[in-house]
């Protein structure tokens, strides 16, 4: 977040996108939910640029530690992401290196759930290659 929220105003500002961070609860460290909403390659850009931030504020002995991220997509793009016979799933595997979990709605407009879990930059290039998967056209289809 930065001082008194400086780095989410600059990733605003900079990228043109609404970036949005749930308030932390009490009780100490725990996931808190990210959203960016904007055109796509813009909230790619942001998505990198958050991690990068991140990846410098963790101490040492965490950066290659296994992390996480879930990230939530509409009902009607989890297909996308399995891809045809669950051959995009295994691609994302084998080529970033990250575990992925893949959780559909109850129905097509329920959200699924993407979960990646391994070293945070191939994460970050993981879900910035989903984000392009499922990207809808910029100004319509």
């Amino acid at each position: 977040v930065g001082a008194k929220g400086a780095t989410i105003q600059r990733l605003r500002r900079e990228y043109r996108v609404d970036v949005e961070i749930e308030d932390r609860k009490r009780g100490g460290p725990q996931p808190r939910a990210i959203r960016i909403t904007g055109a796509v390659n813009a909230a790619i850009a942001c998505l990198q640029d958050l991690f990068t931030c991140v990846a410098r504020e963790l101490p040492e002995r965490e950066r290659d530690s296994t992390h996480h991220i879930e990230a939530m997509v509409k009902g009607t793009q989890v297909g996308a992401v399995i891809g045809s016979g669950g051959k995009n799933a295994a691609r994302i595997r084998a080529e970033f290196g990250c575990g992925l979990k893949i959780r559909s709605g109850k129905s097509p407009d329920d959200p699924g759930t993407i979960e990646l879990s391994g070293k945070l930059k191939a994460i970050v290039f993981a879900c910035c290659d989903i984000m392009t998967a499922i990207a809808e056209p910029e100004g319509g289809a």
